[in-house]
């Protein structure tokens, strides 16, 4: 396991065309853009999910840390890396 954290029962995933590619609300939120005319939205898509999940899960260990945003993405791209999944 790469992260201790508990995952939720289940994940609700919005799409949108009006996003920056993606956000996501604590505990179970995400909204990922799916804009068809975009072809690096499609492309990107299942590393947009994975991504804005792992930022629920790491959400409330990066905030006690007072991490900034920027920190944020990085621990965040830093456990996608580490899957292996997204080469």
């Amino acid at each position: 396991r790469l992260i201790k954290v508990k995952m939720q029962d289940k994940y609700v995933c919005y799409l949108t065309r009006y996003t920056g590619g993606g956000s996501f609300n604590s505990p179970n939120t995400i909204w990922v853009r799916a804009n068809i005319g975009n072809k690096n939205d499609i492309r990107f898509f299942t590393y947009t999910v994975a991504h804005e999940i792992t930022h629920i899960l790491l959400d409330n260990l990066l905030n006690k840390k007072r991490r900034t945003h920027k920190q944020k993405e990085s621990a965040v791209n830093a456990v996608l890396i580490k899957t292996d999944l997204f080469k």
